[in-house]
């Protein structure tokens, strides 16, 4: 916390004093200043907010009322790392590819064992190996078995529509 360890010589700093005296980028401090203004250990002159960048001339100061009912307090804990929209978005994006491969494999797994299924037992097999890891969406498997039927993995029965055959 090298952010603290400056207020050792001065109670109040400007942010782009800190950021020459620190020589962090500003995304990175604007985001360390945001929590520790948040959990009230420093002071700021101006709201900050991660959404939008701090000016340099905002003053940030060392709240010296500060305290705290714990005996230890672990201020690393406080600076959180906040996410940009996007990549929240892209890290859901991976995730929903990752979990489509797993449910793949699983449907795979399944049909390999059994060779001929309903589709009611299918998803019901499928949701309950899948259940310890995350709970996939019925509309997630039902489009996973469709990839698979197109991959020419496993068909839809001729006599009965309602069963899939797998074929080796």
């Amino acid at each position: 916390m090298a952010v603290l360890l400056l207020f050792n010589d001065s109670m109040e700093y400007s942010i782009g004093s800190l950021i020459l005296s620190l020589g962090m980028d500003k995304k990175t401090l604007s985001q360390v200043l945001v929590s520790l203004v948040k959990n009230d250990v420093l002071k700021s002159s101006e709201s900050l907010d991660v959404s939008t960048e701090a000016k340099d001339n905002v003053i940030i100061s060392l709240n010296q009322t500060y305290s705290n009912k714990k005996i230890k307090v672990d201020l690393s804990k406080m600076v959180m790392r906040t996410d940009t929209k996007q990549e929240t978005e892209t890290v859901q994006k991976n995730v929903d590819e990752d979990r489509k491969s797993v449910i793949n494999a699983c449907i795979v797994r399944i049909m390999k064992t059994r060779k001929r299924i309903s589709h009611s037992q299918l998803m019901t097999e499928v949701l309950q190996q899948l259940s310890a890891r995350f709970k996939p969406s019925v509309e997630m498997v039902k489009r996973c078995i469709s990839q698979l039927i197109e991959k020419e993995y496993m068909r839809r029965d001729e006599a009965a529509r309602e069963m899939y055959e797998y074929m080796a």
